[in-house]
Parts: structure tokens; C-alpha cells; sequence
């Protein structure tokens, strides 16, 4: 499982490179990793789960599972193999300067009101045919849907 934080990311394995001195290391280590939040604690709940053999994790509080956490770390039961990001050592990019807009208001010309009142008047043609009983295919369809038949045999 990884685990990222800000520009940081831990690995958890069975097998791997970190060590700690003691539980209380990897328990400092633990909560140092930042500020407790429901993300963070499901994902020690989904390692303690996945590495504890234990499948009742559900019930213990935030703070035993990582303590059960620190004794893996320390036992060496699990490791964390620790990874820098380190951003682009690059210059920034020099950001183009900026063109005149594509249509200037002042070269804009004032909507005739000709226009709107065409736009105004464009109807859609109805949905449905002027002769339509809806009341009539309601019932037939509630009939239908009662009587367990389809609506549209094929």
C-alpha cells in the first residue's frame, strides 16, 4: 500500500528498508505523519487489516490501531520504505504576454432588435400529436403494468 502525503510517499511492505529504534519511534513516526483525519485513519485500519491477521479491527479506536501499528513497525512485521518527490528543479516558464481579445468591445456593434424578436417568435414544433388522449394511454398503461402484461409486445 502507498500512502502519500503532501510531497512525500511511504511504502508498506513486507519486507523493506526503514527502521525504528523502539515502539515509541514508530509511533512518533506514525503520528507526525500529519494531522488525524478519517482518510488517514482508514488507511492504517486497511494496513492493520491486511498485515495484523486480526479481521476484527472495526471495533478497536484510532489511536490502538496505530499503536498496533508502531508494534509491526518496530517488530519489523511491516516496513516503510520512504520515498522523497522532489518537484522539477527547472526555471519557471516565462508566461506569454497577453494579445488584444479577439473581439474588442469597442469594434462590437449594439443587437438590432429586429433579431430578438425573430429569435422570439422560432417556436418548436409540439412533442406529441394534437389528437393525443393522455388520459386514455395512462390508463391503458396502468392497466398493463396491473395486469403484468408489456406495454409493447415485440
Amino acid at each position: 500500500m502507498i500512502l502519500r502525503i503532501g510531497f512525500r510517499t511511504f511504502e508498506f511492505r513486507d519486507k523493506g528498508e526503514m527502521r525504528f529504534g523502539s515502539m515509541e519511534d514508530a509511533l512518533s513516526w506514525l503520528n507526525n505523519l500529519g494531522p488525524p483525519d478519517a482518510d488517514l485513519n482508514s488507511r492504517f485500519r486497511q494496513l492493520l487489516t491486511r498485515y495484523g491477521g486480526e479481521p476484527d479491527n472495526a471495533r478497536l479506536t484510532d489511536r490502538q490501531v496505530i499503536e498496533k501499528l508502531a508494534g509491526m513497525l518496530y517488530s519489523r512485521r511491516i516496513v516503510v520504505l520512504a520515498q522523497e518527490n522532489v518537484l522539477s528543479s527547472g526555471h519557471p516558464t516565462k508566461q506569454p504576454e497577453s494579445s488584444a481579445p479577439a473581439f474588442p468591445l469597442s469594434e462590437r456593434l449594439p443587437r438590432s432588435a429586429t433579431s430578438t424578436t425573430t429569435q422570439r417568435q422560432a417556436i418548436d414544433p409540439p412533442t406529441f400529436d394534437p389528437k393525443l388522449n393522455a388520459a386514455a394511454q395512462a390508463r391503458a398503461l396502468m392497466a398493463s403494468a396491473t395486469g403484468g402484461k408489456p406495454f409493447c409486445p415485440e
